[in-house]
């Protein structure tokens, strides 16, 4: 486990985040570093979301389970499922597991669902755009 500031942009995280009331372990691509957060993607491997909606799907990217270690089956990067986790909780530093960087292909098809997001509003498709430019290997 590491401090989630110190982990690089452009890795795919693992840690515990709140979810429907509870703590959940979760996968998500971190896209940005921030003042007092990280800018994260939630990663799922509930496919069913994107299969009966075209235009949803186009707005998340699609991996298959043999591109990154972390991916124990075929998921998507969804740009529209974005959060904010903080560095410091209650207790100290925010801690994540690095699960490794993304390759140049994975990071485009993000770039390209972030523009085709139906869920992003344009200030948010900024923001993000931004930090996906400024990732660097």
């Amino acid at each position: 486990m590491a401090s989630l500031r110190e982990i690089p942009a452009g890795h795919i995280i693992s840690c515990v985040v709140e979810l429907d009331g509870r703590e959940q372990y979760k996968l998500f691509f971190l896209a940005a570093h921030c003042v007092d957060h990280a800018l994260c993607l939630k990663i799922t491997s509930v496919m069913r979301h994107f299969q009966d909606n075209s235009r949803r799907a186009a707005g998340v990217a699609m991996c298959s389970a043999q591109e990154h270690a972390a991916l124990t089956a075929d998921s998507a990067i969804e740009p529209g499922n974005r959060f904010e986790i903080p560095y410091r909780r209650l207790g100290g530093e925010y801690l994540a597991n690095d699960r490794g960087p993304v390759s140049i292909a994975i990071l485009e098809r993000v770039r390209v669902a972030t523009a085709k997001a139906i869920t992003l509003n344009e200030a948010e498709r900024s923001e993000l755009r931004a930090a996906l430019d400024a990732i660097r290997f």
